[in-house]
């Protein structure tokens, strides 16, 4: 039988009268007893808030609405769906019908919803949004999204957000709480994601995010000034769709975003976090937590929030020393320097500190690269001593002349070289007599040679004790 298209109108006069002129898709309305409206598409939103129909037994199969159906009475318990297609079907307190199968759904919005969690099973959905409601476990488990799941403006009663297990492998594109509360535990658990978004939430006690697959992870606006936010098995995926980045202000595979928040304390347990970027901005964190997990490497400031990134990178160091690991210590500390030294250069001001932070990010990384500070020694280190060569007037020593005696000449003068590295070498190291300028370079390369030698013993301290 062909599709008819009618309009929403023309529908609820078909609910209040049984009937239509010339239609060829309602039957049964001759006795009264029940009415069935089939194989029609609908045009324009559907709102059913009348207590006025035909009868009380109202079948709609393979009726394909094209916008919104809002259930908003009682009445609509009459009424049987099956096999329909919902663009978006809008359910108001516990306004269900009284069957429902085989339909697809859109967008299924849950408004002021009051009705039992099991009742929700039947109303799978590309895209569930929740809004004024209290959500209990039972009505969290009753969920079944597809794609997306959103919550607006709910209040969370010790409730655990679980991903069914049926389809815990499959990529999930969005899953976002906003402008909700949760005056008790608040868990989000077993999710493969690719945005996670918590935003405008009002935490008392704990939110905690475990065993879950995110390439996006965005905390915004949280107030838990006396809760705890705890990451546990928490590891990161690449974002494959453009869902992922919707209305994001991060672009990239993987972030972390924590924004105009207040938190007593974050814990991190068993998370690998060393490969993804940390966005922050106007954060109050206390406390700062990690048990079996890595210390998040790179962490940028959204604007010019460098000191935010110093406050919590010595957070993650003190935290570090706590524990005992002394290496994962002086890394965070060499990048909350780091961090500092941005935050001077913007600010424009302390120019010695701001010098002198530079020089030890160059030589060994604020006491966090040996490597790097003995290759700093021995190549300033040949600098100074080619300097003074030229300024000592050496004639044992003839540059760019190759003969037979080069390779033992090469070799005494490696000697001198080496000797002179050590700041406390005699002034007649060479073999001659330092006199004007050659005195002055001598004097400058021991500082210098001193202050990169400690720079190196410093570095060492992170496996060193």
């Amino acid at each position: 039988m062909n599709e008819e298209v009618i309009s929403a109108a023309q529908f609820i006069e078909i609910v209040k009268t049984g009937s239509l002129l010339g239609t060829s898709y309602v039957s049964g309305a001759g006795d009264r007893k029940s009415v069935t409206i089939e194989n029609c598409r609908v045009q324009g939103e559907v709102i059913l808030d009348s207590h006025e129909r035909v009868c009380n037994d109202m079948r709609i199969s393979h009726v394909i609405f094209e916008r919104a159906v809002r259930l908003k009475n009682h009445h609509v318990r009459w009424f049987g769906f099956l096999h329909c297609q919902f663009h978006a079907l809008v359910i108001e307190e516990n306004f269900l019908p009284r069957s429902v199968g085989g339909n697809r759904i859109g967008i299924l919005r849950l408004e002021r919803y009051t009705g039992a969690g099991d009742s929700l099973l039947g109303y799978a959905a590309d895209r569930i949004i929740v809004v004024r409601t209290t959500v209990n476990d039972a009505v969290a488990s009753g969920l079944r999204p597809g794609h997306v799941l959103e919550f607006e403006d709910c209040e969370f009663q010790n409730v655990t957000v679980r991903r069914d297990s049926e389809d815990r492998h499959r990529l999930f594109e969005k899953l976002r709480i906003s402008n909700c509360r949760a005056p008790n535990r608040l868990i989000i658990s077993g999710w493969r994601v690719e945005w996670m978004q918590v935003s405008e939430l009002y935490l008392q006690q704990e939110m905690r995010i475990e065993f879950c697959h995110v390439a996006h992870l965005h905390l915004e606006n949280v107030e838990a000034p006396e809760a705890r936010i705890d990451f546990a098995h928490v590891s990161f995926i690449k974002a494959h769709s453009n869902a992922a980045n919707e209305n994001s202000v991060i672009r990239g595979k993987t972030s972390v975003r924590l924004e105009e928040s207040h938190v007593r304390e974050l814990t991190w347990s068993f998370c690998d976090w060393s490969k993804t970027r940390m966005f922050i901005g106007s954060i109050v964190v206390s406390k700062v937590w990690l048990q079996g997990s890595s210390t998040p490497r790179r962490i940028v400031p959204i604007g010019n929030q460098w000191k935010e990134v110093v406050d919590l990178f010595g957070l993650l160091e003190a935290n570090a020393r706590a524990q005992g690991h002394t290496a994962d210590a002086i890394t965070n500390k060499a990048n909350a320097l780091r961090a500092y030294r941005t935050y001077l250069s913007r600010q424009r001001r302390d120019r010695m500190d701001r010098i002198t932070l530079w020089l030890s990010e160059v030589i060994s990384d604020y006491g966090a690269n040996w490597v790097q500070a003995l290759c700093i020694l021995f190549i300033t280190g040949l600098a100074w001593f080619v300097l003074l060569l030229l300024s000592v007037g050496d004639d044992r020593f003839v540059w760019l002349n190759v003969d037979s005696s080069t390779p033992d000449v090469l070799l005494s003068y490696a000697g001198y070289f080496f000797e002179f590295l050590s700041p406390l070498h005699p002034a007649g190291f060479l073999k001659l007599e330092l006199t004007g300028w050659s005195k002055i370079i001598d004097m400058i390369a021991r500082v210098w040679l001193g202050f990169v030698i400690y720079q190196v013993v410093r570095s060492t301290r992170k496996f060193v004790s």
